[in-house]
């Protein structure tokens, strides 16, 4: 399918390069100028998505260059995506940047190039984009809009005396936020057992029995899910869950993994779920993961908070029973627009129906 993009204007000596191992050094001049040092690493953690590295051109994204320099850029993962069990290709927008001083334009122009460059994508999304960009994609062109769960936010405070220091630290003293809380792993430990489940804080990323469940999930599924392979897993997770950075609970019954959620540190002992999923997005198996983490963060950190934000509207049902206050998120933005018409028939309904596209907050850029 056609997408319809504003009409740009190219400068004189515009020139663009793919974003690839070869042309790292200039992706990495933008983006040190744009954000400094520290997203730099970033961008080879890009470049190993599982993904890209079996695409024959390993392309994620474009630099844009005026006169040979380098002075903006976008990346672009492709990501797998299975609709009804079947393997469709998309391509998820992430880190973008403008040196100082280039115009806004620069970067409209590398956004249009990403949303129309990839002629094997069948669907481009950005999950983690700011109210900004969600302009500038409109301007593009870009109609589709993400789901009610985008625009609140479900939390719960889980130590209090925490959430009331983050509160005076944040609001009244304006102090410099504390860094990410660091939970280190100490082998698998149990953290509940209810019925047959087992909820087990995993100190690293089993491969064997993550894809043995991901195929399983797949044989079942019969809407739009992203991927989660193993190896995607631990492209997204393995060096955060490694490092206690990441907390990864499974939900095991009968040897088998059944269900997994992983929750993130932040500054301030603000932690988030970045990832959920269970076997037939089974309502159990989703409840004793949420008690799992609940009691975990109670019992081995220093929480303030637990959030939540984008899961489908029958998972954020039971998510409410846990995180049971709400805010608002500041807006929708998870922005996304099918190129195949075909697959858009078959699956197009599925991005806001709530049901039956399993997406997490963390299919985009914000799971580096």
């Amino acid at each position: 399918m056609k997408v319809s993009v504003l009409d740009l204007p190219e400068e004189e000596g515009t020139s663009y390069l793919p974003f690839n191992d070869a042309t790292l050094p200039e992706a990495e001049t933008v983006v040190r100028e744009s954000f400094g040092d520290e997203v730099v690493p970033l961008l080879k953690k890009i470049l190993r998505n599982p993904v890209c590295t079996e695409l024959p051109s390993n392309e994620c994204g474009d630099i844009v260059c005026k006169n040979g320099e380098p002075v903006g850029f976008e990346a672009l993962m492709p990501k797998r995506l299975y609709l009804r069990g079947k393997p469709i290709l998309g391509s998820v927008a992430s880190t973008m940047g403008i040196k100082n001083g280039e115009s806004p334009l620069v970067l409209l122009s590398l956004m249009k190039r990403n949303i129309t460059r990839r002629s094997d994508s069948s669907l481009w999304f950005a999950n983690t984009a700011n109210a900004t960009s969600v302009k500038m994609n409109r301007k593009l062109g870009i109609k589709g809009r993400g789901p009610e769960t985008w625009e609140r936010i479900q939390y719960a405070v889980i130590h209090p005396l925490a959430f009331a220091v983050m509160v005076v630290r944040r609001k009244l003293m304006k102090c410099i936020a504390k860094q990410p809380e660091a939970v280190t792993p100490i082998g698998n430990e149990r953290v509940l057992r209810t019925g047959e489940l087992e909820i087990i804080r995993m100190a690293k990323i089993d491969r064997e029995a993550f894809d043995a469940f991901w195929g399983e999930f797949l044989k079942a599924n019969a809407g739009l899910v992203s991927s989660r392979t193993a190896a995607e897993i631990e492209w997204m997770f393995g060096d955060r869950v490694a490092s206690g950075l990441d907390v990864l609970l499974m939900a095991r019954c009968e040897g088998r993994i059944v269900g997994f959620t992983v929750v993130r540190s932040g500054v301030d002992a603000w932690w988030r779920i970045v990832d959920l999923i269970a076997l037939k997005n089974d309502a159990t198996i989703i409840d004793a993961l949420l008690v799992g983490v609940k009691r975990f963060l109670k019992k081995r950190t220093k929480a303030a908070l637990l959030e939540s934000r984008g899961f489908p509207s029958f998972a954020t049902r039971i998510i409410g029973k846990h995180l049971p206050h709400t805010r608002p998120a500041g807006g929708n933005t998870f922005l996304w627009q099918f190129f195949d018409s075909e697959i858009e028939k078959s699956a197009g309904d599925f991005v806001n129906d709530g049901k039956s596209w399993f997406f997490g907050p963390y299919d985009g850029d914000a799971d580096l």
